[in-house]
């Protein structure tokens, strides 16, 4: 892309004439920013160091072009990776996301929140059939869409609503009355748990750091109305929505999620017949559609659950066929299902669409052991993807063939992967043996 041009795109991306929720603040020099976040820091030295300023930036925006429309769409970017309190705000972060769980987990909140992508395939079939069981008439519909505007149109009272109704939530756990427990890294792992007196111990500090739940509501509240950046030499604030780019962003995205879908849920007379899957903004939800009088679960009630300024934006299902995240769905009416593994590059080439390299070819000087772990981590995507071994086998028999045919790897790594995954996945032999005997015999 033309210099000039990407300037006068990422200026428009961000301009705070024609966009409410971007405010130029001419009034606020960097070293002030970044004073005022040094001294917040401050006030939680257990928690985090105080910053040294000479180490740290105010976060910067950039934009990425959109897969759909490179030419004319961006996507607008925000780093945090120099910004002064970043470590305290991971820290906040980490502990709010194991509230959410928590809750969850607990059946404190009524919410259709998966929090792994493989969360799926792992209780679609039995919700699906318990739906089709306590709902027998009518047809197996879904209705699939993506949650938009809430880092752009979110008014920030919202987000601390949503943050009071978690805490609400979870001060009825009697275990959460000390906060929660953040394990320091050690080898590139952390943690979270419920934190103990023992925490407060020297022995037990140097393994964990306690952040307590109003030092986080506090942490987190202080990001929301803190949302600076910088646009080259320009400094602006965004005044509505989601923090961008910000550790905590994911968390709030989900809380503020679940929030409104608790309120559906929780006032739906009869929830059972939504069966919903929530992954940050991608939304799945399979219901009947039962015609009978005031027994039906609609496409109305489900573009009702995110109140106003969000928004949900429909996507297409083509005769009982859809992707969601990694995943390729067939369904039937009656409640039949079947789950594979969504390969992006073989649905573009049916499109008429060029493949993405996103593989670096065998011929590079890429190590031999990060090849190897290429092919293994793809396999483990599919196998968490898929439900059953025939989908799994040809799932993965589309992947490898791609790296053969396409990046040139050799037959004898593949094999080597597929060793490896009979002795780490056992639960799957039937898939890899298939493969196996597959590529002793395929030329």
């Amino acid at each position: 892309m033309c210099p000039r041009v990407h300037e006068e795109r990422l200026k428009a991306l961000y301009d705070h004439t024609t966009q409410e929720n971007y405010t130029l603040r001419t009034d606020l020099s960097v070293s002030s920013f970044m004073e005022h976040e040094q001294a917040f820091g401050r006030l939680f030295p257990d928690v985090a160091k105080a910053p040294k300023l000479e180490r740290h930036a105010p976060p910067y925006a950039y934009m990425l072009p959109k897969d759909k429309d490179p030419a004319n769409k961006g996507r607008p970017v925000v780093s945090y990776y120099n910004h002064p309190n970043k470590t305290l705000l991971k820290a906040s972060a980490q502990a709010f996301m194991w509230m959410l769980k928590e809750i969850d987990s607990k059946g404190l909140a009524q919410s259709f929140v998966q929090f792994n992508t493989s969360d799926f395939t792992k209780t679609v079939q039995q919700k699906i059939a318990t739906l089709c069981e306590k709902e027998p008439q009518g047809n197996l519909k879904a209705y699939l869409g993506d949650i938009k505007n809430m880092y752009t149109n979110i008014p920030h009272p919202a987000l601390f609503e949503a943050i009071d109704w978690v805490m609400d939530l979870v001060k009825k756990l009697p275990e959460s009355q000390h906060g929660v427990a953040i394990k320091r890294k050690q080898n590139g792992k952390s943690g979270a748990r419920w934190a103990t007196p023992q925490d407060q111990t020297p022995t037990m500090q140097k393994l964990w750091k306690v952040i307590s739940i109003d030092t986080m509501v506090a942490i987190m509240h202080h990001d929301i109305e803190n949302i600076f950046f910088t646009v080259g030499d320009t400094m602006i604030q965004q005044t509505l929505g989601i923090p961008m780019g910000s550790p905590c962003s994911p968390a709030l995205a989900i809380a503020l999620c679940m929030h409104a879908e608790h309120r559906f849920l929780s006032h739906h007379p009869t929830p059972h017949k939504f069966v919903g899957f929530r992954y940050i903004d991608d939304l799945l939800v399979f219901y009947k559609d039962d015609t009978t009088p005031g027994n039906s679960a609609t496409k109305q009630e489900i573009t009702g659950i995110y109140p106003q300024p969000l928004e949900l934006e429909e996507e297409d299902i083509n005769n009982g066929t859809l992707r969601y995240l990694e995943h390729w769905i067939a369904f039937s009416a009656n409640g039949d299902l079947g789950v594979q593994h969504y390969h992006k590059n073989s649905h573009r080439i049916r499109e008429g669409k060029p493949p993405l390299k996103n593989v670096v070819d065998h011929s590079s000087f890429t190590p031999c052991g990060y090849q190897f772990g290429r092919i293994v981590g793809a396999m483990h995507r599919i196998v968490n993807s898929s439900i059953g071994h025939h989908n799994i086998t040809q799932g993965c028999i589309v992947m490898l063939n791609e790296l053969i045919h396409q990046m040139q790897f050799p037959k004898t790594l593949i094999k080597q992967a597929i060793q490896h995954m009979i002795a780490t996945v056992p639960e799957h032999q039937s898939a890899w043996g298939a493969l196996a005997t597959y590529y002793t015999h395929s030329r």
